[in-house]
C-alpha cells in the first residue's frame, strides 16, 4: 500500500513540473505574437511614411491649393468659392426675338417666309461664377408648309387625337391620324388644317401652309465660358454662356386640331453683355428639338422637328453679391501646424507597450 502511495505521488509531481514548465513559457509565447502583430503594424506604418514622407502628399494638396488661391490669374473653375446666401444672385428675363420651324417639309420654303415673332422669360440662379440654373418659358405662333395638289392630294399623315371622329374610309386605321393620300382624309385636312386661299410655290412643290401655337417650359443648366477659362471678374463686360436644357412642349388646341403634349431637349448660347451690377442685355440663340408630331404633321422619313429661335433679351439681376474666394487661412496655421507635428509623432509611437 506505501509503495502503491509513493509511486501516485512521484507521477504527480512529474506531472506537476511539466504544466509548470508549461505555464512559465506562455508569457514568453504571448510576447513573441505580440512582438509579430506590432511588428506587422510598424511595418505598414513604415511603408506609408515611406511613400508620404511627413505628410508630404498632404502639404503638397495644402500648398497647391493655397497658390490657387492668391493666384490672381487662376481661372474661376479652379479656385474655391464661399457659398452665397439662398436668395443671392438671382435673375429674371424676357425676351422677343424670331423662331423658324424646320419640320417635315416647313424647310423647302424660304427662311424670312418660314420666321414668326416668339418670346420668353426666364428666372434663374447663379451658385458660382461658373454655373447656374434657370427655368425658362418660351411660346410662339408658328407657320407649317405642305406640298398639296387640289384632287391629287399630298403625302403625311395627320394628328387629330382620340377625341374627334375618324374620316378615313377603312375602319381599321387607327383613329389617332388622318391620311392624307386617302380622299376623304384629304377633304377633312383640307377643311380642318390646311389655308386653301393661300397656296404657296416652292422649287419642291406648291402646297398650302397651317398654323398652330405652342408654349414650351425647360429647365436650364448655364455654364460661363469666360469664367470656366478665365479668372474671375464680376466687372467684366462680356460673359458667352451656354446652356442644355430638357422640357415639356404644349402644341394648343385650336378648333377642330387637337392638343399635343411632348417632351423636348434644347441647346443654346447667350452672348451677355453687363450695363451694371443689376441689369445686363443679351443675344439669345437655341434650338429646341421636339418629335415630328409637334406641328401635327409626320411622314417623309422624319423623326423629329427642330425649332430654331433668335432672341434679344434684357436681364435683371436680385441680391446681386460679388462672389468671394474662400480664405484658405481661417484657421490659424500657427495652430495647425503643432497639430500636424503632433498627430504624425503619435503615428510613430509603437501600439504596444512592453513593461
Amino acid at each position: 500500500m506505501r509503495k502503491f502511495f509513493f509511486t501516485i505521488l512521484f507521477v504527480a509531481l512529474n506531472w506537476g513540473s511539466i504544466i509548470a514548465q508549461d505555464i512559465k513559457s506562455l508569457p514568453v509565447v504571448g510576447v513573441k505574437v505580440d512582438t509579430i502583430v506590432t511588428s506587422e503594424i510598424d511595418n505598414r506604418i513604415n511603408a506609408i511614411e515611406n511613400q508620404f514622407p511627413e505628410d508630404s502628399l498632404a502639404n503638397k494638396i495644402f500648398e497647391q491649393t493655397i497658390h490657387t488661391q492668391l493666384d490672381t490669374t487662376a481661372t474661376a473653375l479652379r479656385s474655391t468659392w464661399l457659398a452665397n446666401r439662398p436668395k443671392d444672385n438671382w435673375f429674371m428675363s424676357l425676351t422677343l426675338g424670331f423662331a423658324d420651324l424646320q419640320s417635315e417639309q416647313s424647310r423647302y420654303r424660304p427662311l424670312m417666309d418660314r420666321i414668326s415673332p416668339t418670346y420668353g422669360f426666364a428666372v434663374g440662379k447663379w451658385f458660382s461664377p461658373v454655373w447656374g440654373a434657370r427655368l425658362n418659358i418660351t411660346g410662339a405662333s408658328l407657320q407649317g408648309f405642305t406640298v398639296w395638289k387640289k384632287d391629287r392630294w399630298g403625302g403625311g399623315d395627320w394628328y387629330i387625337g382620340v377625341n374627334y371622329p375618324n374620316p378615313n374610309s377603312n375602319p381599321n386605321r387607327t383613329n389617332n391620324y388622318v391620311h392624307a393620300y386617302e380622299e376623304t382624309g384629304a377633304k377633312y385636312i383640307e377643311e380642318v388644317f390646311l389655308n386653301m386661299d393661300d397656296p404657296v410655290s416652292t422649287k419642291k412643290g406648291d402646297g398650302y401652309t397651317y398654323d398652330f401655337s405652342y408654349m414650351a417650359g425647360s429647365l436650364d443648366f448655364l455654364l460661363n465660358l469666360k469664367n470656366l477659362c478665365m479668372p474671375y471678374n464680376p466687372r467684366g463686360l462680356f460673359n458667352p454662356i451656354i446652356y442644355a436644357g430638357v422640357g415639356f412642349a404644349h402644341t394648343f388646341k385650336d378648333g377642330g386640331r387637337t392638343a399635343v403634349n411632348n417632351i423636348m431637349e434644347k441647346i443654346g448660347l447667350m452672348l451677355d453683355f453687363r450695363l451694371c451690377d443689376s441689369w445686363n442685355v443679351f443675344l439669345d440663340g437655341q434650338m429646341m428639338f421636339v418629335p415630328e408630331i409637334f406641328d401635327r404633321r409626320v411622314g417623309d422619313n422624319n423623326t423629329q422637328d427642330i425649332l430654331s429661335n433668335l432672341s434679344i433679351g434684357v436681364s435683371y439681376k436680385f441680391n446681386f453679391r460679388h462672389f468671394i474666394k474662400a480664405d484658405i487661412y481661417d484657421q490659424d496655421p500657427g495652430k495647425l501646424i503643432p497639430l500636424n507635428e503632433k498627430i504624425n509623432s503619435l503615428r510613430k509611437k509603437p501600439l504596444y507597450k512592453e513593461d
